[in-house]
């Protein structure tokens, strides 16, 4: 199986995929969680990071964003941050995260439920 492609790879990417972003907001708030790093079956390593956020004829949602390395995330929050009418929150948890967007818009409580049995499984 081979690694999923990794779509922030420069500064100049984030900066896109930024206004992407928030052109495409229907709330202010963006939630991002940490950057996760986890083993593939094949042997390589998935490096992530979720956010969480409205969309304009969604409503909330969440994207996982495939990173080459922790600086792309950053990258990233440093460019939502620069957005006019932007609000980032920088959650250090991904539960927390989903907590904190479940809070905003009820229709994110399905995945926080979703989210806590796996950690119970897991513990």
């Amino acid at each position: 199986m081979k690694p999923p492609r990794q779509i922030l790879r420069r500064k100049a990417k984030a900066a896109t995929l930024a206004d992407i972003i928030a052109h495409d907001l229907d709330d202010p708030h963006v939630f991002v969680g940490p950057a996760v790093w986890r083993q593939g079956s094949g042997g390589w390593r998935t490096n992530y990071f979720m956010l969480a956020m409205s969309r304009r004829g969604l409503g909330f949602g969440c994207a996982q964003v495939f990173i080459a390395r922790a600086s792309a995330r950053t990258a990233l929050v440093a460019g939502l941050k620069q957005r006019p009418l932007v609000l980032v929150h920088d959650v250090g948890d991904e539960l927390r995260m989903i907590e904190q967007a479940a809070a905003r818009w009820p229709s994110a409580r399905k995945l926080l439920r979703a989210m806590v049995q796996e950690r119970e499984r897991a513990a």
